[in-house]
């Protein structure tokens, strides 16, 4: 057994015995059929998020291969994360979004604010927060 194997067992057996579900959170590349096979039987994953969008306002083409690889695997729920980019509007960068994720199985888009702008209360009364809202409903 390897030391990831007995790191991601004992992640599980500590969230099952909180009664909590364990999830991830995949922003960089790819995982392997296999490697979310392990995630499900080892570390008994049951629900995951995939970056779709970079900060950038880019497609990230990893996330087709990842929805669909963890849903293979057996993951419950799977949603999709975008980054907006202030520098693009919210229509332009959904509307890509979505043409990205047109084939793809998910659950929910989740819009990820990390922006230190979006953070301060003059910025969040804006438009825009809304407007990504909006186009994503």
């Amino acid at each position: 057994m390897t030391i990831t194997t007995c790191l991601l067992a004992a992640w599980a057996a500590s969230a099952a015995a909180a009664g909590q579900t364990l999830g991830v959170d995949l922003w960089n590349d790819s995982l392997s059929p296999d490697a979310w096979q392990c995630l499900v039987q080892k570390a008994e994953v049951e629900w995951a998020i995939v970056r779709a969008q970079h900060s950038t306002g880019a497609f990230d083409g990893n996330a087709t291969v990842n929805l669909a690889h963890a849903r293979a695997a057996g993951v419950r729920a799977v949603d999709v994360y975008m980054f907006p980019c202030r520098s693009k509007s919210a229509a332009s960068q959904v509307s890509s979004l979505m043409k990205g994720l047109k084939d793809a199985s998910f659950d929910s888009v989740w819009i990820d604010v990390k922006d230190a702008s979006f953070d301060r209360i003059s910025e969040c009364v804006g438009n825009y927060p809304v407007d990504m809202d909006i186009q994503c409903s």
